[in-house]
Protein backbone atom coordinates (compact mmCIF):
# COMPACT_ATOMS: atom_id res chain seq x y z
CA UNK A 1 0.00 0.00 0.00
CA UNK A 2 1.31 3.59 -0.88
CA UNK A 3 0.12 6.76 1.04
CA UNK A 4 0.22 10.28 -0.92
CA UNK A 5 1.40 13.01 1.85
CA UNK A 6 -0.18 16.40 1.89
CA UNK A 7 0.77 19.69 3.17
CA UNK A 8 -0.24 23.27 3.20
CA UNK A 9 -0.62 25.62 0.49
CA UNK A 10 0.84 29.42 0.99
CA UNK A 11 0.42 28.84 4.72
CA UNK A 12 -3.34 27.97 4.25
CA UNK A 13 -5.19 24.85 4.74
CA UNK A 14 -6.47 23.27 2.04
CA UNK A 15 -8.35 20.33 0.17
CA UNK A 16 -6.65 17.88 -1.69
CA UNK A 17 -7.46 15.68 -5.08
CA UNK A 18 -5.46 12.51 -6.21
CA UNK A 19 -4.28 10.86 -9.53
CA UNK A 20 -2.51 7.45 -9.33
CA UNK A 21 -0.05 7.06 -12.27
CA UNK A 22 1.46 3.73 -13.47
CA UNK A 23 4.83 4.18 -15.52
CA UNK A 24 7.31 2.83 -17.81
CA UNK A 25 10.48 1.38 -15.86
CA UNK A 26 12.15 4.82 -16.11
CA UNK A 27 9.05 6.44 -14.89
CA UNK A 28 8.63 8.50 -18.23
CA UNK A 29 5.51 7.32 -20.15
CA UNK A 30 2.77 7.25 -17.65
CA UNK A 31 -0.81 6.30 -17.99
CA UNK A 32 -3.77 7.47 -15.02
CA UNK A 33 -4.68 4.45 -13.13
CA UNK A 34 -8.42 4.13 -13.44
CA UNK A 35 -9.90 4.84 -10.19
CA UNK A 36 -7.27 5.55 -8.51
CA UNK A 37 -8.36 8.55 -7.42
CA UNK A 38 -7.75 8.46 -3.18
CA UNK A 39 -5.01 8.92 -1.19
CA UNK A 40 -4.14 5.18 -0.70
CA UNK A 41 -3.15 3.16 -3.97
CA UNK A 42 -3.48 -0.75 -3.01
CA UNK A 43 -0.23 -2.31 -4.95
CA UNK A 44 -1.02 -5.25 -6.97
CA UNK A 45 0.69 -7.84 -9.33
CA UNK A 46 0.18 -5.32 -12.58
CA UNK A 47 2.33 -3.26 -11.30
CA UNK A 48 5.26 -5.26 -10.80
CA UNK A 49 8.45 -3.66 -12.88
CA UNK A 50 6.63 -0.28 -13.33
CA UNK A 51 6.91 2.72 -11.25
CA UNK A 52 3.99 4.47 -9.85
CA UNK A 53 3.44 7.82 -9.14
CA UNK A 54 0.95 10.26 -8.05
CA UNK A 55 -0.21 14.20 -8.42
CA UNK A 56 -1.65 16.01 -5.50
CA UNK A 57 -3.73 18.91 -6.43
CA UNK A 58 -3.99 21.14 -3.77
CA UNK A 59 -7.48 23.84 -3.92
CA UNK A 60 -8.03 27.11 -1.12
CA UNK A 61 -9.26 29.96 -1.68
CA UNK A 62 -6.36 31.00 -4.02
CA UNK A 63 -6.72 28.39 -6.49
CA UNK A 64 -5.21 25.11 -7.47
CA UNK A 65 -1.57 23.99 -7.72
CA UNK A 66 -0.66 20.44 -8.64
CA UNK A 67 2.67 18.61 -7.43
CA UNK A 68 3.75 15.25 -9.05
CA UNK A 69 5.63 13.16 -6.49
CA UNK A 70 9.02 11.13 -7.78
CA UNK A 71 8.12 7.62 -9.43
CA UNK A 72 8.44 4.69 -7.09
CA UNK A 73 9.93 1.28 -8.41
CA UNK A 74 7.57 -1.73 -7.73
CA UNK A 75 9.59 -4.65 -7.35
CA UNK A 76 6.62 -6.79 -6.24
CA UNK A 77 3.88 -6.37 -4.03
CA UNK A 78 5.97 -7.49 -0.81
CA UNK A 79 8.42 -4.86 -0.93
CA UNK A 80 6.09 -2.34 -0.44
CA UNK A 81 6.03 -0.74 3.40
CA UNK A 82 3.51 -1.95 5.70
CA UNK A 83 -0.05 -0.25 5.53
CA UNK A 84 -1.16 2.67 7.77
CA UNK A 85 -0.76 2.00 11.50
CA UNK A 86 1.50 -0.46 11.16
CA UNK A 87 -2.04 -3.23 10.13
CA UNK A 88 -1.99 -5.43 7.39
CA UNK A 89 -4.64 -6.39 4.72
CA UNK A 90 -4.79 -10.27 4.98
CA UNK A 91 -7.36 -10.73 2.07
CA UNK A 92 -7.72 -8.86 -0.64
CA UNK A 93 -10.91 -9.30 -2.75
CA UNK A 94 -11.66 -6.58 -4.61
CA UNK A 95 -13.24 -6.60 -8.00
CA UNK A 96 -10.06 -4.51 -9.62
CA UNK A 97 -7.89 -7.81 -8.36
CA UNK A 98 -10.29 -9.96 -10.87
CA UNK A 99 -9.11 -10.07 -14.31
CA UNK A 100 -12.30 -13.17 -14.99
CA UNK A 101 -14.96 -13.75 -13.50
CA UNK A 102 -17.65 -16.36 -14.70
CA UNK A 103 -20.10 -19.03 -13.62
CA UNK A 104 -22.95 -20.95 -15.67
CA UNK A 105 -23.01 -23.82 -12.96
CA UNK A 106 -20.98 -26.25 -11.12
CA UNK A 107 -18.93 -27.96 -14.45
CA UNK A 108 -18.68 -24.36 -16.31
CA UNK A 109 -16.61 -21.61 -14.04
CA UNK A 110 -13.22 -20.06 -13.83
CA UNK A 111 -11.89 -16.88 -12.18
CA UNK A 112 -8.45 -15.05 -12.71
CA UNK A 113 -6.86 -14.39 -10.17
CA UNK A 114 -7.93 -17.17 -7.78
CA UNK A 115 -9.15 -14.84 -5.48
CA UNK A 116 -12.24 -17.37 -3.83
CA UNK A 117 -12.70 -20.80 -2.55
CA UNK A 118 -15.79 -21.58 -3.94
CA UNK A 119 -17.97 -19.17 -6.67
CA UNK A 120 -21.33 -19.99 -5.27
CA UNK A 121 -23.41 -18.91 -8.25
CA UNK A 122 -24.75 -19.71 -12.16
CA UNK A 123 -26.45 -17.95 -14.78
CA UNK A 124 -23.25 -15.17 -14.64
CA UNK A 125 -25.27 -13.61 -11.99
CA UNK A 126 -22.17 -12.40 -10.77
CA UNK A 127 -20.10 -10.46 -13.39
CA UNK A 128 -17.04 -7.31 -13.69
CA UNK A 129 -17.93 -3.96 -14.79
CA UNK A 130 -15.87 -0.88 -14.82
CA UNK A 131 -16.37 2.01 -11.69
CA UNK A 132 -14.95 5.21 -12.28
CA UNK A 133 -13.98 5.29 -8.41
CA UNK A 134 -12.74 1.85 -7.57
CA UNK A 135 -11.68 1.26 -11.06
CA UNK A 136 -14.17 -1.79 -11.24
CA UNK A 137 -17.14 -3.44 -9.37
CA UNK A 138 -19.23 -6.70 -8.71
CA UNK A 139 -22.02 -6.39 -10.69
CA UNK A 140 -24.66 -9.06 -8.60
CA UNK A 141 -27.94 -9.56 -10.76
CA UNK A 142 -29.88 -12.41 -9.01
CA UNK A 143 -33.47 -13.97 -9.71
CA UNK A 144 -35.43 -16.82 -9.81
CA UNK A 145 -33.51 -19.64 -10.72
CA UNK A 146 -30.33 -17.93 -10.00
CA UNK A 147 -28.65 -20.37 -6.76
CA UNK A 148 -25.80 -21.68 -5.36
CA UNK A 149 -24.85 -24.26 -8.18
CA UNK A 150 -23.89 -27.18 -4.93
CA UNK A 151 -27.24 -26.39 -2.30
CA UNK A 152 -29.96 -27.64 -5.24
CA UNK A 153 -32.29 -28.01 -2.01
CA UNK A 154 -32.61 -24.20 -1.52
CA UNK A 155 -36.27 -23.22 -2.25
CA UNK A 156 -36.93 -21.63 -5.00
CA UNK A 157 -38.30 -18.72 -3.29
CA UNK A 158 -34.72 -17.66 -2.43
CA UNK A 159 -32.43 -16.62 -5.11
CA UNK A 160 -28.56 -16.34 -4.32
CA UNK A 161 -25.01 -15.21 -6.17
CA UNK A 162 -22.34 -15.13 -3.67
CA UNK A 163 -18.33 -15.66 -4.18
CA UNK A 164 -16.89 -17.00 -0.47
CA UNK A 165 -13.18 -17.55 0.83
CA UNK A 166 -12.80 -19.92 3.58
CA UNK A 167 -10.59 -19.36 6.23
CA UNK A 168 -9.13 -19.94 9.81
CA UNK A 169 -11.77 -19.11 12.44
CA UNK A 170 -9.59 -16.37 14.08
CA UNK A 171 -11.11 -17.08 17.44
CA UNK A 172 -10.13 -14.71 20.13
CA UNK A 173 -8.84 -12.03 17.37
CA UNK A 174 -10.29 -8.86 15.62
CA UNK A 175 -11.40 -9.13 11.96
CA UNK A 176 -11.96 -5.82 10.05
CA UNK A 177 -13.99 -5.72 6.82
CA UNK A 178 -14.42 -3.65 4.01
CA UNK A 179 -16.77 -3.22 1.32
CA UNK A 180 -18.59 -0.26 -1.25
CA UNK A 181 -22.47 -0.87 -1.97
CA UNK A 182 -24.66 0.49 -4.35
CA UNK A 183 -28.13 -0.17 -5.15
CA UNK A 184 -29.80 1.83 -7.74
CA UNK A 185 -33.80 0.18 -7.31
CA UNK A 186 -35.09 -2.01 -5.22
CA UNK A 187 -37.89 -3.70 -7.20
CA UNK A 188 -39.45 -5.63 -4.39
CA UNK A 189 -39.97 -4.98 -0.47
CA UNK A 190 -41.59 -8.04 0.43
CA UNK A 191 -38.26 -10.22 0.89
CA UNK A 192 -37.76 -11.10 4.19
CA UNK A 193 -34.11 -10.75 4.29
CA UNK A 194 -31.22 -9.79 1.45
CA UNK A 195 -27.16 -10.82 2.57
CA UNK A 196 -24.77 -8.20 1.01
CA UNK A 197 -21.97 -10.07 3.44
CA UNK A 198 -22.27 -12.73 5.79
CA UNK A 199 -19.10 -13.33 7.58
CA UNK A 200 -17.32 -16.15 9.88
CA UNK A 201 -20.11 -18.31 8.78
CA UNK A 202 -19.72 -21.55 10.54
CA UNK A 203 -21.59 -23.88 7.94
CA UNK A 204 -25.05 -23.63 10.60
CA UNK A 205 -28.19 -21.90 11.18
CA UNK A 206 -28.24 -18.61 9.87
CA UNK A 207 -25.20 -16.12 9.35
CA UNK A 208 -23.30 -15.29 12.33
CA UNK A 209 -22.58 -11.68 11.72
CA UNK A 210 -23.77 -10.47 7.88
CA UNK A 211 -24.69 -6.58 6.76
CA UNK A 212 -27.51 -6.95 4.48
CA UNK A 213 -30.64 -5.01 3.44
CA UNK A 214 -34.31 -4.64 4.71
CA UNK A 215 -37.85 -3.40 4.69
CA UNK A 216 -37.97 -0.69 6.90
CA UNK A 217 -41.41 1.00 7.43
CA UNK A 218 -41.56 0.97 3.81
CA UNK A 219 -37.50 2.39 2.94
CA UNK A 220 -34.84 0.61 2.02
CA UNK A 221 -32.21 0.09 4.72
CA UNK A 222 -28.85 -1.45 5.52
CA UNK A 223 -29.11 -3.87 8.55
CA UNK A 224 -26.95 -5.77 10.49
CA UNK A 225 -27.84 -8.86 12.03
CA UNK A 226 -26.00 -12.32 13.92
CA UNK A 227 -26.88 -15.49 15.68
CA UNK A 228 -24.24 -16.17 17.58
CA UNK A 229 -23.83 -17.20 21.01
CA UNK A 230 -25.11 -20.44 22.97
CA UNK A 231 -27.95 -22.48 20.73
CA UNK A 232 -29.52 -25.63 21.58
CA UNK A 233 -32.04 -26.78 19.73
CA UNK A 234 -30.86 -30.40 17.65
CA UNK A 235 -33.84 -30.40 14.90
CA UNK A 236 -34.56 -27.07 13.84
CA UNK A 237 -33.13 -24.04 13.51
CA UNK A 238 -31.12 -22.93 16.49
CA UNK A 239 -31.14 -19.81 17.43
CA UNK A 240 -28.44 -18.70 19.60
CA UNK A 241 -28.30 -16.14 22.96
CA UNK A 242 -27.29 -13.40 20.70
CA UNK A 243 -29.87 -12.82 18.09
CA UNK A 244 -31.12 -10.15 16.21
CA UNK A 245 -32.22 -7.66 13.04
CA UNK A 246 -31.27 -3.47 13.05
CA UNK A 247 -31.89 -1.46 10.54
CA UNK A 248 -28.69 1.34 10.34
CA UNK A 249 -28.27 3.52 7.55
CA UNK A 250 -31.07 4.38 4.77
CA UNK A 251 -30.27 3.08 1.28
CA UNK A 252 -29.60 5.60 -1.09
CA UNK A 253 -30.22 4.36 -4.35
CA UNK A 254 -27.50 5.60 -7.22
CA UNK A 255 -25.49 6.35 -4.31
CA UNK A 256 -21.75 3.96 -3.36
CA UNK A 257 -21.81 3.86 0.74
CA UNK A 258 -18.84 2.67 2.46
CA UNK A 259 -18.71 0.39 5.47
CA UNK A 260 -16.06 -1.30 7.27
CA UNK A 261 -17.50 -4.06 9.64
CA UNK A 262 -15.22 -4.83 12.74
CA UNK A 263 -15.73 -8.28 14.85
CA UNK A 264 -14.46 -9.52 17.47
CA UNK A 265 -14.23 -13.33 17.26
CA UNK A 266 -15.42 -14.99 20.32
CA UNK A 267 -18.08 -17.69 22.22
CA UNK A 268 -18.22 -16.03 24.98
CA UNK A 269 -18.85 -12.25 25.68
CA UNK A 270 -15.39 -11.05 25.08
CA UNK A 271 -16.62 -10.58 21.15
CA UNK A 272 -17.92 -7.23 19.77
CA UNK A 273 -18.84 -5.86 16.66
CA UNK A 274 -18.44 -2.43 15.24
CA UNK A 275 -19.42 -0.81 11.77
CA UNK A 276 -18.24 2.72 10.26
CA UNK A 277 -19.79 3.97 7.19
CA UNK A 278 -19.07 6.89 5.10
CA UNK A 279 -20.17 7.92 1.59
CA UNK A 280 -17.31 8.09 -0.48
CA UNK A 281 -14.48 10.46 0.33
CA UNK A 282 -16.69 11.69 3.03
CA UNK A 283 -15.74 11.69 6.57
CA UNK A 284 -16.36 8.16 8.59
CA UNK A 285 -18.57 7.86 11.95
CA UNK A 286 -20.06 4.59 13.91
CA UNK A 287 -22.94 3.66 12.56
CA UNK A 288 -23.28 0.68 14.91
CA UNK A 289 -21.94 -1.13 18.06
CA UNK A 290 -22.53 -4.05 20.33
CA UNK A 291 -20.07 -4.82 22.82
CA UNK A 292 -19.39 -7.85 25.26
CA UNK A 293 -21.02 -10.66 23.47
CA UNK A 294 -20.15 -13.91 21.85
CA UNK A 295 -20.26 -13.52 17.79
CA UNK A 296 -19.83 -17.35 16.73
CA UNK A 297 -22.02 -19.94 17.53
CA UNK A 298 -21.37 -22.97 19.52
CA UNK A 299 -23.66 -26.35 21.01
CA UNK A 300 -25.78 -28.58 19.30
CA UNK A 301 -27.82 -27.55 15.91
CA UNK A 302 -29.39 -29.66 12.88
CA UNK A 303 -26.45 -29.02 11.02
CA UNK A 304 -24.33 -30.71 14.06
CA UNK A 305 -22.36 -29.78 17.74
CA UNK A 306 -20.27 -26.80 17.34
CA UNK A 307 -17.77 -26.93 20.39
CA UNK A 308 -16.74 -23.76 22.38
CA UNK A 309 -13.33 -24.07 21.92
CA UNK A 310 -13.96 -24.15 18.22
CA UNK A 311 -11.84 -27.12 18.32
CA UNK A 312 -14.19 -29.31 15.82
CA UNK A 313 -14.59 -26.16 13.26
CA UNK A 314 -11.60 -25.02 12.76
CA UNK A 315 -12.15 -22.60 9.14
CA UNK A 316 -15.03 -20.63 8.29
CA UNK A 317 -16.65 -18.87 5.17
CA UNK A 318 -16.80 -15.25 4.21
CA UNK A 319 -19.00 -14.43 1.76
CA UNK A 320 -19.81 -11.80 -0.76
CA UNK A 321 -22.39 -10.97 -3.31
CA UNK A 322 -26.71 -11.38 -2.51
CA UNK A 323 -28.56 -14.01 -1.51
CA UNK A 324 -32.31 -13.14 -0.59
CA UNK A 325 -35.77 -14.68 0.03
CA UNK A 326 -39.17 -14.60 0.94
CA UNK A 327 -41.52 -16.20 4.05
CA UNK A 328 -44.06 -16.88 1.95
CA UNK A 329 -42.22 -20.45 0.31
CA UNK A 330 -44.53 -20.77 -2.36
CA UNK A 331 -43.61 -17.21 -3.83
CA UNK A 332 -41.22 -18.41 -7.41
CA UNK A 333 -42.17 -15.56 -9.30
CA UNK A 334 -40.22 -12.24 -8.27
CA UNK A 335 -37.76 -9.42 -10.09
CA UNK A 336 -33.85 -9.70 -10.84
CA UNK A 337 -32.73 -7.34 -7.87
CA UNK A 338 -29.32 -6.24 -8.75
CA UNK A 339 -26.28 -4.85 -6.37
CA UNK A 340 -22.63 -3.27 -7.12
CA UNK A 341 -20.35 -4.13 -5.02
CA UNK A 342 -16.34 -3.19 -4.41
CA UNK A 343 -15.46 -6.17 -3.02
CA UNK A 344 -14.61 -7.66 0.50
CA UNK A 345 -11.11 -7.13 2.12
CA UNK A 346 -10.40 -8.34 5.37
CA UNK A 347 -7.60 -6.17 7.33
CA UNK A 348 -5.99 -6.95 11.09
CA UNK A 349 -6.84 -3.19 12.20
CA UNK A 350 -9.68 -0.30 11.14
CA UNK A 351 -7.60 1.95 9.39
CA UNK A 352 -5.94 -0.57 7.14
CA UNK A 353 -9.41 -1.60 6.22
CA UNK A 354 -10.74 2.18 5.69
CA UNK A 355 -7.55 2.38 2.99
CA UNK A 356 -8.34 -1.15 1.48
CA UNK A 357 -11.44 1.19 -0.20
CA UNK A 358 -9.24 4.39 -0.97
Amino acid sequence: MLQAGTGSWRGRSASYSFQWKRCDRGGGKCDAVSGATGSFYPVGTEDVGHTLRVSVTAHNKYGSTTVASSPKRIGSPTTIGPPAKGGSASFEGSARKMEKLYSVGAANQGQAPRLWTCLCFNNNSMSLVSDSRYGKAYKVAVGPGDRNPWNTAAPASNAAGQVSKRRDNDLGKWDWYAIAVRVDAWADLATQWADIISVGYQTSAGDQVRLGLTNNNGHLYFEVSQNSGYANNPNGYATGSVHYTQPILPVTFGQWREFVVGIKWATDNTGAVQVYSRAPGGSWSKAFEKLNEPTYLYGTTSYGTFAQNGSNWPTVLDKLGLYYGYADKSKTTFPVETVYESGLTRSSDLATAQSTLG
